[in-house]
């Protein structure tokens, strides 16, 4: 493929950036993008460049582009459209305005819209090994919602959208000459702003944490170069060899993600089953010891060569380049040609990837299962929450509220309950998140104890702790409530949030009520457990107190009475099976919280379990699950 032509220019202040005219087949691309991403946020504020994203795309259905869209990214914020040139004018001069003067009297409904968005997303394992690397800060807010869908306001969303998307904080590139009708004059002039540096990394080298997740790993953070990127794919070419034909993964992936202008995060990951997972990542350790210390095959290398020669056909290649440039020019590092590129893998030899990954193996970080035998020679177990217990005054459960036991102090919190232990040190704390009456407290490397002065005998000492200790300004308060329509005062109420109430549930496996009767109570962040009393717990009169009622007010009702925060839900499973002499059908509700304890409810009726479907999978996403089992009927 012939040398490519950048033309470099200015457009009310925005650099652009565009190939020459039929350089690239098809439609005219672009993209707008901003230097504002999560790396620039913090555990507060975490969502909020992608809150200015959607308001700057909303009423997109007023111009004529048909394909365009919106993503929020580490360290930018993009806005994209393929079309006509008229149409690719037309899309970014109404995304400016929209950006200069962001129609924040939608402000809520976005929110509400990108709080069902963030729950149809997994967890991600390169979250919880970014989160250990730098804590709750930089990429470790990947492994965290976005808690400025409930804490953002008008006024802060307005000035971070002045502040950053600006002229001078946005580059746009197009796949063909400039359109003549392009205006982005809307955008304010602005100034440069200083990009996010990389925190310190928290972990030892070559370090080894138990995630306990269905995939595995290892990871590197680097200073880019000509050779981590090789290096890495080499890698992840030997893993993939070795663990498909051992017959225990399926599919080996490498992700990069930029935390800062200087630093490259890299990561492999393999999926597995259990039983087989600590196999895979003592493979892909191993992995890495061969070619840091041996360096891959000259056929390996071969196959490396193979692959980019061919990629350099694909018309996609001019595409790619055109956004490396963008991003390049935005975060201020130097630019490179095709030409420069292509000389500088052709070059790789098995000595030179052997070289990169032996400068990446210091910042080694694998993740994984608990490992039986302990972690492969050369290799630290590190578990940031494993924290040894802090001195102070030993709280005991009130019956019914908690479980466990509290030792509280003036250096921290442990918190210990079957079998385990978590510990938080004032001085470490980064964050307070407030929801109801629970207080969360996170420290700095992002381990998380949760606590409810009201469930504990002598709470008033902790709750006095926490006032004394944990600053105003680290308070984040979760239980905003957003709006579920339109006009004054709609929705303001609980009933905002109700999906389903489920009356006559019986109570399996649940400490604070027993096995008695209860009531599910089901709202887009949470699920209430409401002990039944001998009325009429199907009538029309309590159905609507438990659906429309305060949450303080159904909690104080019973001590029994439980909130379990959507925040806090690991899984919930819906088993359903046949009863063999009845015929009937029954099910099983099982809910695993994060916290290790399991809930287990009994729904006798078709309905009862319809209504649980609909709600818990359209609260949770994929951490509902639903499993049917169906037994053989016996005859009379």
């Amino acid at each position: 493929m012939d040398e490519m032509n950048l033309m470099w220019n200015e457009v009310d202040g925005v650099a652009t950036v565009c190939a020459g005219a039929e350089e690239i087949a098809g439609p005219l691309r672009a993209v707008l993008t901003f230097g504002s991403g999560f790396v620039d946020e913090s555990l507060r504020n975490h969502g909020i460049s992608h809150v200015v994203e959607h308001l700057a795309l909303h009423g997109s259905d007023e111009q004529p582009a048909l394909l365009f869209n919106g993503s929020a990214e580490s360290m930018t914020t993009n806005f994209s459209v393929v079309g006509t040139p008229d149409q690719v004018a037309d899309f970014f001069a109404f995304v400016t305005r929209r950006l200069a003067d962001l129609p924040l009297d939608r402000l809520e409904d976005e929110l509400r819209v990108l709080q069902v968005e963030a729950r149809g997303r997994g967890s991600s394992p390169i979250g919880g090994d970014l989160e250990e690397r730098f804590g709750p800060r930089s990429g470790g807010l990947l492994a965290w919602p976005e808690l400025g869908l409930r804490t953002v306001d008008r006024d802060e969303v307005a000035a971070w959208s002045r502040e950053r998307f600006t002229a001078s904080n946005a580059v746009l590139w197009c796949s063909g000459p400039l359109p003549g009708r392009l205006s982005l004059a809307a955008l304010p002039a602005g100034e440069p702003l200083a990009r996010a540096q990389c925190p310190e990394l928290r972990t030892p080298a070559r370090a080894y944490v138990p995630l306990g997740r269905q995939q595995v790993g290892v990871s590197f953070v680097a200073q880019p170069s000509w050779s981590d990127g090789p290096a890495v794919e080499a890698l992840r070419q030997l893993a993939f060899e070795r663990l498909r034909a051992a017959a225990l993964s399926y599919s080996v992936n490498s992700t990069m993600i930029r935390l800062a202008p200087d630093t490259r995060y890299w990561c492999i990951t393999a999926d597995g089953i259990d039983g087989n997972l600590d196999r895979v990542v003592q493979e892909l350790i191993a992995c890495v010891e061969e070619v840091t210390v041996d360096g891959p095959t000259e056929v390996a290398v071969d196959k490396l060569r193979a692959m980019w020669a061919l990629g350099r056909s694909n018309p996609d290649r001019l595409v790619d380049f055109l956004d490396t440039a963008a991003r390049r020019h935005l975060l201020g590092l130097e630019q490179y040609t095709l030409s420069e590129l292509d000389e500088h893998t052709d070059a790789v030899t098995p000595e030179s990837l052997r070289a990169g990954l032996e400068a990446l193996a210091p910042t080694a970080l694998a993740f994984g299962p608990q490992l039986g035998d302990g972690v492969p020679e050369g290799w630290t177990r590190h578990a940031s929450w494993e924290r040894g217990q802090v001195p102070g005054r030993r709280l005991e459960p009130i019956t019914g509220r908690e479980q466990g036991s509290l030792i509280a102090g003036s250096r921290g919190v442990t918190k210990r309950f079957d079998g385990h232990a978590l510990s938080v040190r004032w001085q470490e704390i980064d964050a307070c998140l407030v929801e109801g009456a629970a207080l969360h407290l996170v420290d700095d490397a992002g381990t998380v104890v949760t606590v409810n002065p009201a469930h504990w005998r002598g709470g008033e000492y902790l709750a006095q702790l926490v006032r004394e200790h944990v600053a105003p300004s680290q308070m984040i308060h979760l239980l905003r409530a957003v709006p579920a329509g339109r006009g004054a005062g709609a929705g303001r109420g609980p009933h905002a949030h109700w999906l389903a109430t489920i009356a006559g549930v019986t109570a399996k496996r649940m400490p604070d009520i027993g096995s008695g009767t209860v009531s599910l109570v089901i709202d887009t962040d949470g699920v209430f457990v409401i002990s039944e009393g001998d009325g009429d717990v199907d009538g029309a009169a309590r159905s609507e107190v438990l659906r429309t009622a305060e949450r303080e007010v159904l909690l104080a009702a019973d001590a029994r009475n439980r909130w379990i925060p959507q925040a806090s839900l690991e899984a919930v499973e819906l088993r359903g099976s046949v009863v063999p002499l009845g015929g009937s059908a029954t099910h099983r509700l099982r809910v695993r919280t994060k916290t290790g304890s399991v809930l287990c409810f009994r729904l006798s009726t078709q309905k009862q379990a319809d209504l649980a479907r609909g709600a818990l999978s359209a609260m949770l996403g994929r951490r509902f699950h639903e499993q049917s089992r169906r037994l053989p009927r016996v005859r009379a």
